[in-house]
């Protein structure tokens, strides 16, 4: 993990949040433990002054000044901080409405013009409201944002201008902090609503760029297990010495436009989704990454497209994978998906593919399903083993769950499942010798091959060569223009059928 982007990010925690505070003990008690969680975690604080107002310990002028390096400068400021104590064991923590930070990076070697960039992040969120509870080696924390805006500006002379604007409405939730040998946090959070506005210039290519996006409905949880910043630029020492985390994120309609303007003219792009979902964790163990959607539509415009707009939708959308990351004595369980279902287009689109209408205009799916497990013999975080190329581990099983592809009438499926044997290298060619079969069906193959002969886009040839190979690794089915087909691996062959090919 880059030594910037850990800076920045602990800087920016630290001014946005205004948390880790100590809950059943004086504000001076947690203003100290405050202090020393910032100086563990990263850069540390600077104050003006420190006093008491009543029940209140009032910091005024808090500051934090990094260097990620010699040349990249993080700074931030909040004007007042309070503490105060409710008198049951818990403490309140408010901060002034407004506060910001800059991030400067010196200027490029290659990259013109080569001058320095400053990037200022403004923050506005009045209203803001923390309580802290629990113990010192466990502390709880329940929060309110009422209304949230934050402006990012460039501000390099001579640059392309960028500007992005983020809004957000009822931000609430709770989090966790343990610090011990190691600090760990965890949590939950949601927001009514959130949108997203961008606009920037690029000189060079002569482009104006604006977007804008608004979700709504935003909930999650997440947990993790903090190191010392330093451990974290070597990914697999982390994953070694305790790190983890695990963020689960779900989102409801979305709304988005992108408009571009160039010397040609406009192009719009413009879409939304009914709902998603975005799972992302990371241990000793396994790393995991899965994301999907709900009724997505997409529409584009613009001079470089042929027709007033194009359209497409999908009812849903899905990618998933999950695999182990450090050596196992036994195998570890892996899976991946890919998956598009029912995907449509425009009548422009197929107005110009088919513009007869001869093929059926149904909607597309294509689903990839698998699951299996592995045995590691290496990091797959380690800098030796990304740098080597070498194969991580030994595959020894494969399930295939699911396979679907249909369009244009024609649909195939398949299940099936593999093991492997990784001390035969040499019957198939380097692969580990497999074991195991997969059981096809293909329906509508001949019918689409006819319809896309009498449109000109087959040759009889071809569709004579397709049919020979159907007839080579399939037997006709119950239904009419079916085709069924057992593939299969044993004793060191490849059969089709029952038919040994090789």
């Amino acid at each position: 993990m880059n030594k910037n982007t850990l800076l920045i990010s602990t800087a920016f925690v630290f001014l946005f949040s205004g948390f880790s505070a100590f809950a059943d003990v004086t504000p001076e008690e947690v203003w100290e433990n405050w202090l020393a969680s910032a100086a563990k975690s990263g850069p540390g604080f600077t104050i003006e002054s420190e006093s008491r107002d009543g029940d209140t310990l009032v910091i005024t002028g808090l500051s934090t000044a990094a260097a990620a390096d010699p040349a990249v400068m993080v700074e931030g400021k909040i004007d007042e901080v309070r503490l105060k104590d409710l008198g049951d064991g818990t403490v309140e923590i408010t901060m002034s409405d407004s506060y910001s930070m800059s991030v400067v990076t010196p200027a490029v070697d290659g990259i013109e013009p080569p001058v320095a960039q400053i990037v200022t992040l403004s923050i506005n969120a009045p209203g803001a409201v923390t309580i802290a509870f629990g113990t010192p080696e466990a502390v709880s924390y329940v929060f309110v944002v009422p209304a949230l805006d934050a402006t990012m500006q460039n501000s390099a002379e001579g640059t392309d201008a960028v500007g992005i604007q983020f809004s957000m409405v009822n931000a609430t939730g709770s989090y966790v902090i343990e610090d011990g040998e190691v600090m760990s946090s965890s949590g939950d959070f949601a927001t009514e609503s959130l949108s997203f506005a961008l606009k920037g210039k690029d000189a060079l290519a002569g482009q104006n760029i604006d977007m804008t996006a608004a979700i709504g409905a935003i909930a999650g949880t997440f947990s993790a297990t903090l190191l010392d910043p330093a451990l974290m630029e070597d990914m697999g020492a982390a994953l070694a010495a305790g790190f983890e985390f695990n963020f689960d994120t779900s989102y409801g309609a979305t709304l988005f436009t992108v408009n571009v303007v160039d010397a040609t003219g406009p192009t719009v792009l413009s879409g939304g989704v009914e709902s998603g979902q975005i799972t992302v964790g990371m241990d000793s163990t396994a790393f995991t990454y899965q994301t999907g959607s709900k009724g997505l539509n997409l529409a584009i415009s613009g001079p470089q497209i042929p027709f007033p707009e194009v359209k497409l939708a999908l009812s849903e959308s899905g990618f998933g994978l999950s695999m182990p990351t450090t050596p196992t004595e036994a195998p570890a369980p892996y899976s991946f998906l890919a998956k598009l279902v029912d995907l449509t287009i425009s009548d422009e689109i197929w107005g110009m593919l088919d513009p007869t209408g001869a093929l059926p205009h149904d909607p597309a799916s294509i689903i990839l399903d698998g699951k299996g497990t592995a045995t590691l013999t290496t990091n797959i975080f380690a800098a030796e083993a990304m740098e080597s190329g070498a194969p991580p581990g030994d595959l020894v099983s494969f399930d295939l769950v699911q396979l679907l592809a249909r369009v244009a009438g024609a649909e195939l499926t398949g299940t099936g499942a593999f093991t492997f044997d990784n001390t035969d290298l040499e019957t198939f060619g380097g692969v580990p010798a497999p074991t195991g079969k997969i059981d096809l069906k293909v329906t509508g193959a001949n019918t689409l091959m006819d319809t896309l002969i009498s449109m000109g886009l087959l040759s009889e040839e071809d569709a004579m060569g397709a049919r020979m190979m159907m007839s080579m690794f399939a037997n006709p089915g119950a239904g009419e223009d079916e085709f069924t087909s057992v593939l299969e691996f044993k004793d060191k062959g490849f059969y089709a059928n029952g038919q040994r090919l090789q």
